[in-house]
C-alpha cells in the first residue's frame, strides 16, 4: 500500500505515474487503474479454480455411477459432494472479492474527492 500512496501523491501533485505499463496523469485515473488490475487477477485466478472443481465434480459424478463396489461409489460420490460444495464456495469467494474490490475503489475516489476539496480549498 505504501508505494500506491506514493504513487497517488504523485499523482496528486501532476505528476505522471506508471502502473500496469501504463502513464497516467490523473489521481483517479491512477485509482481505477489499479483496481482494474486487482480485479483481472481475481477474475483469472478464480476462473482457474472454478474450472478444476468443474473437472473434478464431473469426474467424480461419472466414477459414481461407473464403478460396481458400494464403497467406491459411496466415496466417489461423497467425493462429487465435496467437490460441488468447494465449487459454491469458490464461487461466493470470487463475488465477494469482486465487491470488496468495488467498495474500496469507491472509498477512494471519495478520499480524492476530498482531497482535491482541501487542496482547492488551500489554495
Amino acid at each position: 500500500m505504501k508505494e500506491f500512496e506514493d504513487k497517488l501523491t504523485a499523482a496528486m501533485r501532476g505528476q505522471r505515474v506508471e502502473i500496469g505499463g501504463e502513464e497516467i496523469g490523473t489521481a483517479r485515473g491512477l485509482v481505477t487503474e489499479l483496481f482494474r488490475f486487482q480485479s483481472r487477477m481475481i477474475t483469472i485466478s478464480s476462473v482457474v479454480k472454478i474450472a478444476v472443481f468443474w473437472v473434478l465434480t464431473l469426474v467424480a459424478t461419472v466414477m459414481t455411477f461407473v464403478v460396481t463396489d458400494a464403497d467406491a461409489r459411496f466415496y466417489w460420490a461423497f467425493g462429487a459432494l465435496l467437490s460441488l460444495t468447494s465449487l459454491g464456495i469458490l464461487w461466493q469467494f470470487h463475488w465477494n472479492m469482486l465487491n470488496r474490490n468495488a467498495v474500496l475503489r469507491e472509498i477512494k475516489r471519495l478520499e480524492l474527492q476530498l482531497l482535491a476539496r482541501e487542496r482547492d480549498a488551500a489554495v
